[in-house]
């Protein structure tokens, strides 16, 4: 089958970041893949073809994952490179290198760590939502979305407090270099700021060598302690760069997405402040309907066929899970968010096979705690009318970058006018 190809598809237009849905169906009309001559990569959008090549990772390999979409420039080349060395660690690994990094993440994530995070994450989220009733309108992604899923990453490794505000400025613009298309000038900014952050990582692992801590980078220190041939201090500092940057930017995208979907249709809203017991299956609604992190980049090793496509070897692929969660031969009138889709917890947000998402049940436990506190202490809260949801110019994490809300009718006794 011969593969449509498209001259103008552009993940960066005004059109695609709206809404990137009705653009990729308009672009690969009746087929199931098509190439982008832009992009130089093949875009590959059904459930059934996106779920066969994460779960074919010999024959689909994740060494471009993070692969910049666009150049980089000699210069913020020449950044970058006084950094530590950035080494294949998880999402950008094969074979044994990718188990074995997985395994040491694994150690440190574990269900005590999360337990424990849990009680920061339900003292914090109530903090805030505390905080935004007093007011009589908030932008729930400034208040709450974007700081409260940084601190508590940040609070996993162990990064102190007082350092969370400069560690969010490294980090918040870390994926337009990968997935955007930034001038020269932002692509000089963002690696001075990826090289300040390496810097901080590194300093922070030289402190917990000499005093160790209950975190998960003193944890990781302790293996390469007693298995220094299996994960070294490049290893841990490549490790925590990437926790501390991809471990809190798709649960923010979460709690706007979530909270935005179910405020558009307010009797789901009112459905689950009647009955919590929606609230888990609510969050997999929200990541199916808007997959945080939209789309992964793979490359064929062999020969393969893909959605009746025959692909060379060295082919590089766009798989946009986010277009795959939405696919009608998969999930019944796939384009209607409902809180009480059977099967909903079957999308690929979180991905498949061996690279599946090992944040997933901290992202899980973050939307529900904070839908359960925001529900039960403003069930009369709405959306703010007449406002646009903007996106930055990334063609693989989407999360609106405010999202206002009208808290009018449940603002609390005494707050300020």
């Amino acid at each position: 089958m011969s593969c449509p190809v498209s001259e103008t598809f552009d993940p960066f237009s005004p059109d695609y970041l709206t809404d990137p849905h009705p653009v990729l169906r308009a672009t690969r009309g009746d087929g199931r893949v098509f190439f982008s001559s832009t992009l130089q990569r093949y875009v590959v959008t059904r459930f059934s073809d996106v779920e066969q090549i994460l779960m074919n990772p010999s024959d689909f390999s994740s060494a471009i994952t993070v692969k910049p979409l666009c150049p980089l420039s000699a210069d913020a080349q020449a950044v970058l490179a006084k950094a530590f060395p950035r080494l294949p660690t998880l999402s950008n690994a094969d074979g044994e290198r990718h188990s074995e990094m997985r395994k040491h993440v694994q150690a440190v994530l574990s269900l005590r760590r999360l337990r424990t995070l849990r009680g920061v994450v339900e003292q914090r989220a109530a903090e805030m939502i505390e905080q935004m009733l007093t007011k009589p309108t908030a932008d729930w992604y400034a208040e709450l979305a974007f700081p409260l899923p940084a601190i508590t990453a940040f609070e996993l490794l162990g990064f102190p407090t007082e350092d969370t505000n400069r560690i969010k400025e490294w980090v918040t613009n870390r994926q337009i270099m990968t997935w955007g298309s930034p001038t020269a000038e932002q692509q000089l900014e963002i690696a001075g700021n990826i090289l300040a952050f390496s810097d901080y990582i590194e300093g922070v692992i030289e402190q917990r060598k000499a005093s160790p801590r209950d975190d998960a980078i003193s944890e990781l220190l302790e293996i390469h302690r007693t298995e220094p041939e299996s994960l070294s201090l490049v290893d841990i500092a490549n490790i925590v760069f990437l926790l501390s940057a991809g471990a809190h930017e798709t649960t923010t995208a979460l709690l706007v997405h979530a909270v935005r979907r179910l405020l558009e249709r307010p009797q789901q809203w009112q459905d689950i402040c009647a009955d919590p017991s929606l609230i888990p299956n609510a969050v997999e609604e929200a990541l199916r309907y808007d997959a945080s992190q939209f789309a992964w980049s793979r490359i064929t090793t062999k020969p393969v066929t893909v959605g009746g496509v025959d692909l060379p070897a060295g082919a590089e692929l766009l798989i946009v899970l986010g277009e795959a969660n939405r696919d009608d031969e998969e999930f019944s009138e796939a384009d209607t968010f409902d809180v009480r889709r059977e099967r909903a917890r079957r999308h690929l947000s979180f991905g498949k096979g061996i690279h599946f998402c090992l944040g997933a049940p901290l992202a899980r436990m973050q939307g529900e705690v904070v839908l359960r506190l925001l529900t039960a202490a403003a069930p009369e809260v709405a959306l703010l009318p007449g406002q646009s949801f903007p996106y930055e110019p990334n063609a693989a994490t989407r999360s609106p970058k405010e999202l206002w809300l009208d808290l009018s009718a449940c603002r609390r006794e005494g707050a300020v006018a």
